[in-house]
């Protein structure tokens, strides 16, 4: 099955104090069509980054694209012009960010904003007809009478129905890709279960692929089919949800599942990661994870590891792990 996005050797900098500072460092990625992936990882590690990247929106004084390919259907948005972009964004591919709020704009009514983004992509529809789609894509996203929440302002809204206005929004225009950016971020457990909910929903009626951020491993593990984990910048880890959460390879897999809360073992304390991310203008020399692994080798000192294929359609990015293989 041909990729919907495929990235190749990204790596995106931003710029701090006159120094520049990596971000995304060499990743490789690819989502099928229909394929919901779980990108994860601590703040600071480089995946809102490749959000931006995809959708070009990295602010041109702030930072940019330093290499590497977004192949998206075929077609490289690295290369687009900004009228490319601006006809993909919203058209192609969709995006929520996290915190609702902020990005709805609070003086114009939900419903009409709604409708701007249909009209930009579809300038030959009528006023009305993009009223009726706007009042669709409310009632898409489950939010009850939409007509009447047509006309509500965002703070009349509460936060999940904030979070499904922006759901509604990025899907208006039935993109084929939704990129999806901490969507549950401070919202109960019984909205985020919503939210997830009409997440698998849209992949399986509209065969819509997804990428879903998250530093929530829970999350991931109730709807991703693949889980790629992330780590001062690099993906260290990708797989199958079923073999990540089954049999993780890399150390820092290892220790993220280990210090998720467990009723089922009734832990009394939480196994955590010693140490701390390392500094993105100051990493080490070589693996990142090195000052913090529990089974560091002499060789992580040195070199940054590769990506390996350990098993079948299992990738990691470990000494360790390559020494066991070819041992």
């Amino acid at each position: 099955m041909q990729n919907l996005l495929e990235i190749k050797d990204l790596n995106v900098e931003y710029y701090k104090g006159g120094q520049a500072i990596p971000a995304v460092r060499g990743v490789d990625l690819a989502v099928k069509p229909g394929e919901i992936i779980g990108l994860v990882g601590e703040s600071g590690c480089g995946k809102s980054s490749i959000a931006l990247s995809i959708m070009r929106l990295i602010p041109p004084k702030q930072g940019k694209i330093i290499s590497g390919q977004i192949l998206f259907a075929g077609r490289d948005i690295v290369k687009f012009s900004e009228d490319e972009c601006r006809d993909y964004r919203g058209n192609k591919i969709g995006m929520v960010f996290q915190e609702a709020f902020s990005s709805l704009n609070p003086v114009f009514k939900v419903g009409d904003q709604i409708k701007e983004a249909i009209k930009l992509h579809n300038p030959d529809l009528g006023q009305e007809e993009c009223r009726q789609r706007s009042i669709d894509a409310l009632r898409l996203v489950n939010i009850p009478q939409p007509k009447e929440r047509y006309g509500s302002y965002p703070h009349q809204l509460s936060g999940g129905m904030q979070q499904r206005a922006m759901l509604a929004m990025a899907l208006a225009c039935h993109p084929q890709l939704l990129i999806a950016d901490e969507p549950t971020t401070a919202l109960d457990v019984t909205i985020q279960s919503q939210i997830l909910d009409l997440l698998v929903k849209f992949k399986s009626e509209l065969t819509m692929s997804i990428l879903m951020i998250t530093h929530n491993l829970a999350i991931v593990s109730q709807i991703a089919d693949t889980v790629a984990i992330m780590y001062a910048g690099q993906i260290v880890e990708l797989a199958s949800r079923e073999k990540i959460f089954n049999n993780p390879l890399h150390p820092y897999t290892i220790g993220l599942l280990n210090s998720v809360p467990d009723i089922a073992t009734r832990k009394e304390r939480l196994v955590q990661i010693t140490g701390q991310i390392p500094d993105p203008g100051n990493l080490p020399d070589g693996c990142p994870f090195d000052p913090r692994c529990p089974e560091a080798l002499t060789a992580c000192k040195d070199a940054g590891p590769l990506m390996v294929e350990i098993e079948e359609q299992h990738f990691v990015r470990c000494f360790k792990q390559i020494n066991v293989t070819q041992g």
